[in-house]
């Protein structure tokens, strides 16, 4: 069974060692909405639920461990999709920056949307996954 813990609520030196490998400095929205993914002890993968208006949630970021096993990326989209709906959302965005993306997201039952009011620089595409409350 897979656990799913709050980013703020870890040590700074978990926090560290989990994005010692990642480019760039870590937002502080990654800390306030971020939980991290947790598989038999080991800590497989990291995502963010970023709250917006209107009862929804923009699946900011999703980052999974080198070497985990590709059914665990489906199954991060259904963790996440968990955690927002036990955290009283009733739909969880997510953007697409490549067409590659598009067959996982639709696997896992995100539809093509309009922008859900978020303010980006780049040209995406956004999908829209409704929540079972």
């Amino acid at each position: 069974m897979v656990k799913i813990s709050k980013a703020k609520e870890q040590s700074e030196a978990v926090i560290e060692e989990f994005f010692q490998t990642r480019v760039g400095k870590q937002e502080t929205w990654e800390h306030e909405y971020g939980y991290f993914l947790e598989l038999e002890g080991e800590r497989i993968g990291f995502f963010v639920l970023y709250p917006l208006e209107g009862g929804g949630c923009w699946l900011r970021r999703l980052m999974m461990c080198q070497g985990i096993k590709p059914a665990a990326y489906v199954m991060a989209f259904d963790w996440a999709a968990e955690k927002a709906t036990s955290l009283g959302y009733e739909s969880i965005y997510v953007h697409a920056r490549t067409e590659e993306a598009v067959p996982l997201l639709e696997m896992n039952r995100f539809k093509q949307t309009e922008n859900p009011g978020v303010d980006m620089e780049d040209e995406v595409d956004w999908y829209m996954r409704r929540l079972n409350r």
